[in-house]
């Protein structure tokens, strides 16, 4: 359950990367390779379908999917695109501009009259296009101006196509039946409709097989059509285990913080119940601190009490001496007197 939930976040925030923009959820993700090429697959649905991202605990099989999400799917599905970037050291090369018009630079005419793919520019051709840029800004009206399509990128080519067109192309049943039969499980919405743009992203690369020959998605080239859809159904099934392999990691950290904050608490109450038994050890210091000041107090009120009764002993010692004792006589009182006699 726990891993579910990692999943259900991690595929919905971190690979679709969910936005609401005017009233509709655009879900994209973006793919670069080495080759200088980035992908976009975008799927626009309508603001209620992210209510109805919901953990999903039903079997995987295709009818049971099916039940759970086509409902949702039909009613909530706005459009499906896939756009192709190609990076270049020119710096940034052009979308749209902000006006009712719109330049496209995704492709150029040969001699022969001929489409070729910006994959195909040679680098004149690529400053070339540069100017062509600065030639429409110095021609704007006042106020307009260019929404570039990011620095170094060349905007390539995008596929617009119907869930009709292509349900027609890749049966939806099939599709998913392809899906688990690789190991790849759907647990909500947000997957069964990320899923489901792949098949665009097939159409388009079967229909310009030049850009197969660039490596997009970093997929070996190959001639044979097969061969590719089978390499780019293990890319899907890698893609997969690695981003489970990243929720469960996600996951091991979120426990990892929650058993964190269950050691912290735990240390806060330790270390209150220490504060509580220090405060109750001064209380009592304090008791015996007072007790062994008040037992001091007595101890000397006695001392002085006891001193106070020997003082009025020896008084009154003192006074029945005096008492039973003579006055001292005087020295001539103790002289009798003797007659004088003369002697001749």
């Amino acid at each position: 359950m726990k891993r579910k939930n990692a999943m259900r976040f991690f595929s919905l925030l971190t690979v679709l990367g969910i936005a609401t923009i005017f009233g509709s959820q655009a879900n994209s993700e973006t793919v670069d390779n080495p080759g200088g090429f980035s992908m976009i697959e975008m799927t626009k649905l309508t603001k209620d379908a992210l209510s109805t991202a919901k953990e999903y605990n039903g079997p995987q099989t295709v009818q049971a999917l099916m039940e759970a999400f086509d409902e949702i799917y039909n009613r909530n599905h706005l459009k499906t695109a896939v756009i192709i970037y190609r990076k270049t050291d020119g710096g940034t090369i052009t979308a749209s501009i902000l006006t009712t018009s719109e330049v496209n630079l995704s492709h150029k005419i040969d001699s022969a009259g001929r489409k070729r793919h910006v994959s195909q520019f040679t680098n004149e051709e690529i400053d070339a296009q540069h100017q062509r840029i600065g030639w429409l800004k110095m021609r704007l009206n006042e106020g307009a101006s260019i929404k570039l399509s990011g620095e170094g990128k060349v905007n390539l080519s995008h596929i617009i196509d119907s869930v009709d067109g292509i349900d027609a192309r890749y049966p939806r049943a099939a599709w998913l039946q392809l899906l688990l039969d690789n190991g790849i499980t759907i647990e909500n919405f947000g997957e069964y409709a990320s899923y489901l743009s792949k098949r665009h992203t097939l159409a388009f690369l079967k229909d310009n097989p030049n850009l197969r020959n660039v490596r997009i998605l970093d997929i070996p080239p190959a001639d044979d059509w097969a061969t590719y859809q089978a390499a780019y159904i293990d890319k899907l099934e890698m893609d997969y285990a690695k981003m489970r392999k990243v929720a469960e990691q996600v996951e091991q950290s979120k426990e990892k913080v929650e058993r964190a904050k269950v050691l912290a608490e735990q240390a806060k109450v330790l270390a209150e119940q220490a504060k509580e038994r220090a405060e109750q050890a001064k209380v009592l210091a304090e008791r015996a601190k007072n007790k062994l000041n008040s037992q001091r107090l007595e101890n000397v009120r006695k001392q002085l009490e006891n001193a106070r009764k020997q003082i009025e002993h020896l008084q009154e010692t003192l006074e029945r001496l005096k008492k039973s004792t003579p006055p001292p006589q005087s020295p001539n009182q103790n002289m009798k007197k003797k007659p004088s006699t003369i002697q001749i």
